[in-house]
This record gives structure tokens, sequence and C-alpha cells, in this order.
């Protein structure tokens, strides 16, 4: 009996660390050294500040009822997805985009999307709403900037690359684009 308790302890220990590790090695879905969205906030928080509580529950409601349906997947099956190239999270936001109505601004349209992300996948919400303000941010950045004209087709790509991850940051530009 004495010969098993320094085997269990040495078990226990090394399970201890195998479960930390695992822990300490998955990436995270914080974003930490994605860039700084205080702006987009920002904006978005003053669009709900002039509004009233009810324009916000009908906001709310609006979002849910324009986009919700059946059969959508869990967050945490869309990040695994994200991660592993099944979920295209770029071709996923350009079908919520084209739910919109045309009479809404893109600027509104964006907010009941950041909001139905956000009330959908609560809570994970959070973060697929912050890729979804990383992507705006990003095709915004892109409609100001051109590739310097004398660029090959792989250098091309390279900057777009490039500034994808200036703009997003590492994981996020993963994520979205799977590469």
């Amino acid at each position: 009996m004495q010969n098993k308790k320094p085997l269990f302890i040495i078990g226990a220990v090394l399970f201890v660390l195998v479960v930390g590790l695992f822990y300490m090695l998955q990436p995270s879905d914080d974003f930490a050294n994605g860039p700084d969205l205080e702006s987009i906030d920002k904006q978005e928080q003053q669009m709900l500040d002039s509004m009233s509580e009810e324009e916000r529950k009908k906001l709310k409601d609006e979002a849910l009822l324009m986009f919700d349906q059946p059969g959508y997947l869990s967050f945490e099956e869309i990040m695994a997805g994200a991660r592993n190239g099944k979920v295209k999270l770029v071709s996923e936001l350009w079908k919520l985009r084209r739910r919109c109505p045309p009479d809404l601004s893109p600027e509104e349209c964006n907010l009941r999307i950041k909001i139905f992300l956000r009330e959908k996948f609560n809570p994970g919400g959070e973060k697929l709403a912050r890729l979804f303000a990383y992507y705006v941010r990003y095709e915004k950045h892109m409609q100001q900037e051109q590739p310097p004209e004398d660029l090959t087709p792989e250098e091309q790509y390279k900057w777009v690359k490039e500034q994808r991850r200036k703009i997003m940051g590492e994981e996020a530009a993963h994520l979205i684009y799977g590469y």
C-alpha cells in the first residue's frame, strides 16, 4: 500500500501538469494582441446613447428578427470551424449583411449585426462581434489604401495579408480569413 502512495502522488502531479499545459497552449479568443477597437466602440456607443431604452430594445428585437433563423452553429462550433477552415467567417458575415434592408445605411446594418451576434451567441457573442468589428475596420482601411502599382500579383497578395494583420492582428486575421 505504501509503494502505491508515491505513484499516486506522481500520477496526480503529472495529470495536473498535462491539464495545465493543455489550457496554457490553447489559442486565446480575446484577441489580446489585436489592435484596439476603442474608436469603433465609441462610435457605436454614441449611436446607442442617443436612443431611449425603448428604442434600444426595439433595435435588439429588430436585429434578432432580421438575422435569427434555425440551424445556427453554437459559438464553440463556429470558433472551431473558423480555426480548422470549415467555417468561412467572411462569407457568413456577408450572408448576414445581405439580410439588411436596402434602406439601412452600412453603419446601421453593422450595428444590428453586432447586436445580433452578442445576443444570439452569448456568452461568446462579444468575441464574434469583435471579429466583425475588425473586419469592418479592415474593409474601411482597404477602401482608402491601394497596394503599390509595381508589385507582382504574389507581392500584392502578401501586401494584402500584411494589411489584414496590421488592422486585425494575427489571430483575428487567421480566424476571419483562415490563412
